[in-house]
């Protein structure tokens, strides 16, 4: 079990419960991030499926937005964590309440979306038509551009640690409009059912951020659960205002995180994989990013000294 949430309040915004739907839980969680959150929340009161509870959790905000937000949302349920605990920690204690409070799902969700009124009823009806499903996930656009894609599915080449979006910066013309199975579901828009939580148990927090997800999708495929992208299911996306793409800190969690990723699920890339990353960071130096190139050199010497969860 997890400390400090047993004996929270479970008072929250839910629609009806009925004996036709299973209670879904929508996990949206805040770091200093109001506004986005306040959007995302907004577009999550819309949602037109008939039995669901939306929970926010807030990772240790200093800019006030928890007690905005409670403000704002008297209804709604909010679990304050005490500290930043990252992707995995935080959205950690937000599962684990859902799971306690009886969901047969939980949909993580970025505070920097705004979701489609049916984006949950098409997840929960994708799970519900296959029931080997353990992790759903939904078609992702850039948030004000209406049909610009930045998630249609995630694809793994383990072989050089490297992994991706299907259409990422593709116009939607109906392409990527077929329910399939994929290597990974981005934790952007990821719902998990209740049997993936109990056979795998919760994200490693040891990646903080970055990898978290994708170690989570492989744990449930390794269980014999099938990993599905929904296209019925759609996301707008604001795209890394916490962070940064491609900044040092990023790049820190991402070289770190890719070589614990690849120790625990393709031991034998290993070697592959740590060439593949040398030479990436020689390359990023060569390209003058020296800051970029530092940041991914101090992720690599970390994961050998074992330092894992929040940066230093």
């Amino acid at each position: 079990m997890l400390i400090g949430t047993d004996s929270l309040d479970s008072s929250t915004d839910l629609h009806p419960l009925t004996d036709k739907y299973s209670l879904a839980y929508v996990v949206i969680l805040n770091w200093n991030g109001r506004e986005d959150t306040v959007e995302c929340v907004e577009s999550c009161l819309k949602l037109s499926y008939g039995c669901y509870r939306i929970l926010i959790v807030d990772n240790g905000s200093t800019d006030g937005s928890e007690e905005a937000l409670r403000k704002q949302f008297p209804g709604i349920t909010i679990i304050q964590t005490g500290e930043n605990l990252g992707y995995a920690g935080g959205n950690n204690i937000g599962v684990d309440h859902a799971i306690r409070e009886g969901a047969e799902y939980v949909w993580l969700l970025n505070n920097d979306t705004v979701v489609d009124p049916d984006a949950l009823t098409m997840l929960v009806a994708a799970a519900e038509a296959n029931r080997d499903a353990g992790i759903l996930g939904s078609k992702i656009y850039y948030y004000g551009r209406e049909n610009l894609l930045w998630f249609a599915g995630g694809w793994i080449r383990y072989e050089d640690g490297c992994s991706g979006h299907y259409g990422e910066n593709t116009h939607d013309e109906g392409q990527f409009d077929e329910l399939r199975d994929v290597d990974y579901i981005t934790g952007c828009s990821l719902m998990i059912t209740r049997r993936a939580v109990m056979e795998t148990g919760l994200m490693d927090p040891r990646y903080f951020l970055l990898f978290e997800e994708t170690d989570w999708n492989e744990r449930v495929k390794a269980k014999g659960m099938r990993v599905l992208y929904v296209p019925g299911s759609k996301v707008w996306h604001k795209i890394s205002q916490s962070l940064g793409e491609r900044s040092p800190l990023y790049n820190y969690y991402l070289y770190r995180n890719c070589m614990l990723f690849t120790v625990k699920h393709r031991p034998v890339f290993f070697f592959s994989v740590l060439r593949h990353k040398i030479k990436s960071i020689l390359q990023i130096n060569r390209n003058g990013d020296k800051e970029v190139a530092r940041g991914s050199a101090k992720g690599m010497v970390d994961f050998f000294l074992l330092r894992f969860g929040k940066k230093k």
